[in-house]
Parts: C-alpha cells; sequence; structure tokens
C-alpha cells in the first residue's frame, strides 16, 4: 500500500502539524504476489522467470554458497558451488542423477556436458556442486574450495585422483592427474567426503616415473616389480616376472594397473615401497622372484644384470613391503636386439603350401623372423617361405617332434602370410611359432643352433651365446603334457601352444650374461621332447 502525499502544512506559533492525504492505492496486483508456496524451507528465494511470473530459486545445499549467474535457465540465475570461484553451467549425460560434490568428466558425445568415469586417473572436469538431475542443467566447479565426494581414507595434502567407483575420488601421493587437494581428512572407511581445493590436472609425470601397460593377465598392485613385455608393440608394456632374476626388470609399480590397463611405475632413481618375499637383510640389492608381486634378496649388496635397486629395511621372512632405494640395472636398455611380436598356430592342415601364419608381419630396421615349427609324424620335415617366395634359412629340419628352425632376414615386405610346406604330414596337426625381431645384424643374424632330446620330465637345451646376446629357445613335447614350471633364472615364455595330437611346443627367451645360457623347463609327464634354439645378434 502507498500513502500520496499532497501537502503539509506548519503553524510556526502552534506545536502542531497537518498533513492532508487525499489518495490511497494499491499497487501490488494480484499477478505481482508472491505465493507462500515459494517459502517452503529455510533459504528460499522468490525469483522471477518471466513478466509477473516468480519461481523459487531453491535454498543453498552447502556452506559458502554464492549465486551465479546461469543464462541457461529460466531465472538466468543458480546456487554456485561452495567457495565461489570459476564455475560453468553443464548438462548432466550420465544417466542418473549427480550429487554435489560428484566427480565428472566431459561427455564427449555432448556438446557443454559432462558425465561420471570409473577409471582410475582419469582426466576431471570438475566436481558437481549441486545435484543435477539426468539430462538438467547445473553448476559444475572448476576451481575454489569444494566438498568432493570420496571413497577410502583421506588424510590432509592427500592428491586426489578419480577412482574406480563412479564419481568418487580417492587418496593419491602422486600427482599425476590429480584435480584437488584435500583440506580435510576422511577416515572412515567406505565412503565418505572432503574439503579439497581444486587444481589444474597434472598431467606429468613425475621425475624418475613413467607410464606403462599392464600387459599380464593379473592386476598388479603398488609396490610390485615390474619387467618389460616385448611382445606389446603399442607402447610400453609391463607384466610381473615369475622368474629369480629376470633381467628385463624395469621398476616398481607406484600404482594400482588391472590388467589391461595402464599406470604408474617408478624407474628410479628414487625411494619406493616394493613388496619382497623370503629374508631380506638391509643393503643387499633386490631382484626378481619366481613369485608374481614379488622381488627378493640377492645375497649381496652388488648392482648387475637383474638388480631393481638395495633394501633399505630388513625382513626376517614371509612377505611384506619394505622401503627400496630404486634403480634398476640398464641392461636391457643398452640391447639394441628387441622382441617386437610372437605369433602362432596350431593343428594346421596337410598341403604343399598352407598358411602358418597370417598377415605376419616385418616392419621396423634390421629386422628378423625366427620360425619354429613341427610335424605329426616320423621323417615328416616342415619348411617355410615369406610371401611364398622368400625362403627360409634352415637351421634344422622339421621331422617328427623334432622342431623346424629357420630365419629370414630383412624380409622384403611388411606385411605377407608364412606359409608351410606339410605336404607329408597326414593327419593336419602342424604347429608354427613366429618370432619377429627388430635392431638385429642381418649379415650373420643367428649364433649356432643348439639341439637336445632325452625322454624325461625335465627338458633342457643349452645355447652357446656371448654375453649381452637374446638368446631364444623352442621346446617340442611328444604327447599329452602341460609345463608346469622350472624355468631357469631370466628365462621368461613367448608362447606355449598344443595339437590336437598331441603334441606342445613352447617358445621361450633370455638375455645371456655369459658364453652360454641354459634353458630348462618342467612338464607333468614323462615324455620324449626335443629341443633348439639360437642366440640373437644385435645391429
Amino acid at each position: 500500500m502507498k500513502l500520496k502525499i499532497i501537502e503539509t502544512n506548519t503553524l510556526a506559533n502552534v506545536q502542531e502539524k497537518r498533513t492532508e492525504i487525499i489518495e490511497i492505492a494499491d499497487f501490488l496486483l494480484a499477478g505481482d504476489k508472491i505465493p507462500a508456496s515459494l517459502a517452503t524451507v529455510a533459504g528460499q528465494l522468490p525469483v522471477s522467470t518471466a513478466a509477473n511470473t516468480w519461481a523459487a530459486l531453491g535454498a543453498p545445499t552447502a556452506d559458502g554458497q554464492s549465486i551465479i549467474a546461469n543464462l541457461a535457465l529460466a531465472n538466468k540465475m543458480a546456487w554456485g558451488a561452495s567457495g565461489g570461484g570459476g564455475s560453468a553451467a553443464l548438462t548432466n549425460k550420465s544417466g542418473g542423477t549427480v550429487y554435489a560434490g560428484s566427480v565428472v568428466v566431459q561427455s564427449t558425445g555432448n556438446d557443454s556436458a559432462f558425465t561420471t568415469t570409473v577409471l582410475e586417473r582419469d582426466l576431471i572436469l570438475g566436481v558437481a556442486g549441486e545435484d543435477i538431475n539426468n539430462n538438467a542443467t547445473g553448476a559444475i566447479k572448476l576451481s575454489g574450495l569444494v566438498t568432493v565426494l570420496v571413497s577410502g581414507n583421506v588424510s590432509r595434502g592427500d592428491y586426489l585422483i578419480s577412482s574406480t567407483t563412479a564419481a568418487r575420488a580417492k587418496a593419491a601421493s602422486i600427482s599425476f592427474r590429480a584435480f584437488a587437494v584435500a583440506v580435510t581428512a576422511y577416515g572412515g572407511g567406505g565412503n565418505g567426503s572432503v574439503s579439497a581445493i581444486l587444481i589444474s590436472p597434472q598431467l606429468l609425470i613425475p621425475n624418475g616415473t613413467m607410464w606403462a601397460y599392464n600387459n599380464d593377465a593379473s592386476a598388479i598392485t603398488v609396490g610390485d616389480p615390474v619387467a618389460i613385455d616385448p611382445s606389446y608393440t603399442s607402447g610400453f608394456g609391463i607384466k610381473m616376472p615369475t622368474s629369480t632374476g629376470d633381467l628385463r626388470l624395469v621398476g616398481v609399480a607406484l600404482t594400482p594397473i588391472a590388467s589391461g590397463a595402464s599406470g604408474i611405475i617408478s624407474i628410479g632413481p628414487n625411494v619406493q615401497p616394493i613388496n619382497v618375499t623370503g629374508t631380506v637383510v638391509f643393503g643387499h640389492s633386490l631382484v626378481s622372484s619366481a613369485s608374481a608381486h614379488y622381488a627378493q634378496d640377492s645375497g649381496g649388496g652388488g648392482w648387475g644384470p637383474g638388480v631393481i635397486g638395495w633394501a633399505l629395511a630388513a625382513q626376517a621372512s614371509g612377505t611384506g613391503t619394505i622401503n627400496a632405494f630404486i634403480m634398476p640395472y640398464p641392461y636391457y636398455y643398452s640391447l639394441a636386439t628387441s622382441i617386437i611380436r610372437t605369433q602362432t598356430k596350431t593343428d594346421i592342415s596337410a598341403g604343399a603350401s598352407v598358411t602358418a601364419i597370417a598377415s605376419a608381419i616385418s616392419d621396423g630396421s634390421n629386422r628378423l623372423m625366427l620360425v619354429f615349427g613341427i610335424g605329426d609324424s616320423a621323417n615328416k620335415p616342415v619348411t617355410f617361405k615369406f610371401n611364398t617366395s622368400e625362403a627360409f634359412t634352415q637351421l634344422q629340419a622339421g621331422n617328427n617332434g623334432v622342431p623346424f628352425v629357420g630365419h629370414l632376414a630383412s624380409p622384403t615386405l611388411t606385411t605377407a602370410n608364412i606359409i608351410g610346406d606339410y605336404s607329408s604330414i597326414t593327419t593336419g596337426y602342424g604347429i608354427c611359432i613366429e618370432v619377429f625381431l627388430n635392431g638385429v645384424y642381418t649379415v650373420t643374424p643367428v649364433g649356432t643352433l643348439g639341439t637336445g632330446s632325452g625322454s624325461s620330465t625335465t627338458p633342457s637345451l643349452v645355447v652357446s651365446c656371448s654375453p649381452g646376446d637374446l638368446v631364444i629357445g623352442t621346446v617340442a613335447i611328444i604327447g599329452s603334457a602341460t609345463i608346469t614350471g622350472g624355468r631357469a633364472a631370466g628365462q621368461t615364455n613367448l608362447a606355449d601352444v598344443s595339437n590336437g595330437l598331441p603334441r606342445r611346443m613352447a617358445t621361450d627367451y633370455a638375455i645371456a650374461s655369459g658364453s652360454s645360457f641354459t634353458f630348462t623347463w618342467t612338464i607333468s609327464s614323462s615324455l620324449s621332447w626335443y629341443t633348439a634354439g639360437v642366440a640373437v645378434k644385435s645391429a
């Protein structure tokens, strides 16, 4: 209501004032009234969405929130995330409601949109500043102090990264792809929340570490020693060593790395926790053990092939985690020769010109193909060509279980089939294993062929070589048996296949540290076996 004052008279000698009110008007029309329904909870504010139209701006949901412009909304404003700072109005394309504090990533299939992630160390876009329904638009906090939903305990000062739990972060000691730093702690286990300051995603990994792909069938845990896997050709591949003194030991896992995923490993020099087994003496050097996930005491303090670092604590027995000075011996890195890939085929049909390996790839420089093959019965030779015309140099003919061994240096084509002459086999049970290498001295690519034979559960093979040679050996088993272990220190399997006859053939590699290397295997039954192998000469 409004009073309109027309005239006021004041008498100078009389204590009297007179006001004439000649109009009383009500300017609050029915359409302008604010309905009581817009004030149902504390903190709710009325805002206009159009002329003579009112709506409620919901109450704030966290301390420190402020009203920010959001032109995508009918009322042109919304509560911003706690702490003020930069926010963006983005659309939720996660498929469900995203709650305040949720960790979000960009939705690559939609403009100006976000979704959630279950990838650890994903590239984080921001944190939801409010509850946002699916396909609705809301405020995503990009900077400042925020509340972050977390999975697991968090200490003050921890970096925060995305976790395998959708919309939740987890604590991390390494800054790579961290998006926030916790300023409060959470110790209740399970799911909780902390206050954190958002930071620009840390895209550079710390010195002495690198990004690696787990090509192992099993998950790698923090502190596991890891070795280079030369069979992975799409990047830097690693796996867990399962032999004592693996010469390809390269570092220690700093993050959990699921099979088929990537994570961070320490390659030194730095101090990191490492998982160990057995008695460990302070100051002794550490090497890989026969047990995946664990290193072991080398028996002394020296530094040489296979050493990953030195123990900075002792362990009496069992398994545990100790700090170690990580500095892997760079033996592998000095090698010019590397295994690029291994391809196999079993139950190859009889024929004079059948495909043993389809689309064998021969890329890179100083290339070499090694082929191992067996037929199905006595005195049945097997020979091979690349692209039907380039014959492999035969080191040994393939007769029954005796493996064919051949090599082809510098193939002219980069991709072609390896063709096998299996014309003399009768039942169509041929086996072929091909190993492709780079960095080989193609004039004299291999050393003297080593062979062996016997009937037992312990096949073996001695190959003459020079220190630093990459040595490859194969075993062919006549009958139904599996290889149960028994591999020598530093010996690693590349392929293990069988056919329906049955026959089994496995090919392994090692890096020589002396004038010869002895391959060993243990098989599940006492059967006839044949072995063959060569040392590959570096360019």
